[in-house]
C-alpha cells in the first residue's frame, strides 16, 4: 500500500497543514535550547522544584482531560510528563490540544512541580513545534 492511501498519513498531512495556516514553523530553523534532560529533571527534583526548565523531546503518549493535556516527552536520557492546560498555554491550546500528536518533535517551556498524583511535571507555558511527525 502507497503511503498516500493511509488513513494515517492523511490525518496527520491535515494536521500539518492546519498548522502551518495558523503561521506554526513545523521546522524551525533556530534551535531550542534546552536546559535539562528528562532523566535530570527526575533525579534532581527536590533541588530544581519550582524552577523554570526548557526540555525538548518525540512526545510518545498524550491524554486528553479537557483543559489539561498531559504529554509524555521522551529525550535520549527517559521521558517526563508534561501538564499543558488552558490557563498557562491560553490562546496557544486548541492549537496544541488538537494538532501536536504522539511523535511529534516539541521544546516545552514550564515549571517544575508534582500533579495530585505524584508524577513529575513540567507544567508548559510553551510548547515550540521542533518536527511535525
Amino acid at each position: 500500500m502507497a503511503v498516500e492511501n493511509n488513513e494515517l498519513y492523511k490525518v496527520g498531512l491535515a494536521h500539518a497543514e492546519a498548522l502551518e495556516k495558523l503561521g506554526v514553523d513545523l521546522y524551525p530553523a533556530e534551535p531550542f535550547r534546552r536546559t535539562h534532560l528528562a532523566k535530570d529533571l527526575i533525579t534532581n527534583f527536590d533541588h530544581l522544584k519550582g524552577q523554570v526548565v526548557r526540555i525538548a523531546g518525540r512526545i510518545v503518549a498524550f491524554r486528553d482531560h479537557g483543559n489539561l493535556v498531559f504529554a509524555d516527552i521522551e529525550d535520549e536520557s527517559g521521558s517526563i510528563q508534561t501538564g499543558n492546560t488552558k490557563k498557562e498555554l491560553g490562546d496557544s491550546f486548541p492549537l496544541f490540544r488538537e494538532h501536536y500528536w504522539p511523535g511529534d518533535f516539541i521544546g516545552t517551556v514550564g515549571e517544575l512541580t508534582k500533579t495530585r498524583r505524584g508524577e513529575i511535571s513540567v507544567l508548559a507555558n510553551t510548547n515550540t513545534m521542533l518536527a511535525k511527525a
